[in-house]
């Protein structure tokens, strides 16, 4: 496992065919899978994402995204 910054886990996302929403607060990002479901990513910068974090963010884009070939 390999710690990501929010950039990363945008680009991973988009690929596998998921939106992304702009926010307020802390939660600068939400990432709109096609189901229709969503999860807050935080974005602090050039700052990598908490591990537990990343890994709950990760598991939410295997389980909801469209499988890349």
């Amino acid at each position: 496992f390999k710690p990501m910054r929010c950039a990363e886990i945008v680009r991973l996302a988009t690929s596998s065919g998921f939106q992304i929403e702009g926010g307020g607060g802390k939660h600068g990002k939400h990432l709109i899978a096609p189901d229709g479901s969503r999860c807050s990513l935080p974005d602090h910068g050039s700052q990598v994402l908490a591990t537990g974090t990343c890994h709950q963010i990760l598991k939410f884009i295997r389980q909801r995204g469209i499988p890349r070939n």
